[in-house]
């Protein structure tokens, strides 16, 4: 299944290229919410760029496993943001808190989440009984989890539906990493599942997207290095 984000190829092959160079930092299960946000984020020739696609890319410099939520509407502008040359984390976010206010950032269980602060009913809360990942991929692993049926189902009932193919804007998520990962949840949420499985790889985000007009919702997903 091709899993597509928000926007597209153009603008995430442009804000990668401008974090080449950077210095990457590594991720222990034993760092604390304190000396994560102090870590360094910084841009080269910083543009105006949309929070959505900032974000994740400041995670992947700061070597931290995250997920982010984006809910958006028909004639809904989204803020445009400038990422700084040389910042923190927490500055960062700091920053992204004054101009997205409807947004909150937490930590779950060592992974940064990004999601709205009231979207009810959410579709990071349906229900799983059970997920199972053996010894696959990220990637292998979050279409496993997206193609099980109670997650299916799960977007039907709240109404939101894949885009039609032939007319999704956006990017296949280019994953090379073939690290293997196992993951073994009972009683769990696709959030908590989600989140586990980039926990269990160390560095990537999920991304979810939910996209409302004219009474028609679609949800869009990718997984970014």
């Amino acid at each position: 299944m091709n899993m597509t984000s928000i926007t597209g190829t153009v603008m995430l092959l442009l804000l990668v290229s401008i974090l080449a160079g950077k210095q990457q930092q590594t991720v222990g299960p034993k760092n604390s919410a304190e000396e994560i946000l102090s870590r360094r984020v910084g841009w080269t020739n910083p543009q105006s760029s949309e929070v959505f696609f900032v974000l994740p890319l400041d995670l992947h410099t700061a070597r931290l496993p995250g997920g982010v939520f984006a809910v958006r509407r028909c004639g809904e502008l989204q803020p445009e943001f400038v990422p700084a040359e040389d910042s923190t984390l927490q500055n960062e976010l700091n920053r992204i808190a004054k101009i997205m206010p409807d947004y909150q950032w937490a930590f779950d269980d060592g992974v940064f989440n990004f999601l709205p602060k009231n979207y009810a009913p959410s579709p990071l809360d349906i229900p799983i009984a059970e997920f199972e990942a053996d010894n696959v991929t990220a990637i292998e692993a979050y279409n496993q989890l997206y193609d099980r049926p109670e997650v299916k189902s799960g977007f039907a009932s709240l109404g939101l539906h894949e885009p039609e193919v032939g007319i999704v804007v956006g990017i296949i998520s280019q994953v090379k990493d073939q690290k293997h990962i196992s993951i073994k949840l009972k009683s769990c949420t696709l959030r908590q599942a989600l989140n586990a499985i980039v926990k269990a790889d160390g560095s990537k985000v999920w991304m979810l997207s939910v996209y409302s007009c004219n009474g028609d919702s679609t949800y869009q997903y990718t997984l970014m290095n």
